[in-house]
């Protein structure tokens, strides 16, 4: 986590789903203080992505409405998340995947969601 750390700077966009974990909720507000230009998380339903809206988390992903690709793409306006830290596994690393930009790094930090997921080959990251 050190290395990705280390360059959650500004003009880089930074995922890291869950934000009502404490590696979600870590990232974001790390990478909000080190001045990225988009500091994105996701919750499962509309009641916590108010509360986290409330708390000062402006980019949050509501799963209940949105993919989190497409949340992704919104936000950045089609570039797509440049580092992506997933402290959940499961069915999100899959879908954090194909919100990666073209070049873009991601990072596992545990498996809150499963250890196993299911990568569909032919989602293409970045949209540039």
């Amino acid at each position: 986590m050190t290395l990705a750390l280390r360059d959650l700077q500004r003009a880089k966009t930074v995922l890291s789903p869950a934000i009502g974990g404490s590696v979600g909720n870590a990232v974001t507000q790390i990478a909000k203080a080190q001045g990225a230009k988009h500091a994105i998380s996701t919750t499962t339903n509309h009641s916590k992505a108010q509360q986290a809206r409330s708390l000062g988390f402006d980019e949050v992903i509501d799963l209940s409405v949105e993919k989190l690709r497409d949340g992704v793409r919104r936000i950045t306006e089609g570039y797509g998340a440049d580092i992506v830290i997933d402290a959940m596994g499961g069915e999100i690393l899959s879908e954090s995947l194909g919100a990666l930009s073209i070049g873009g790094s991601l990072t596992t930090l545990g498996y809150a969601a499963g250890r196993k997921t299911t990568i569909d080959v032919r989602i293409s990251s970045g949209a540039r």
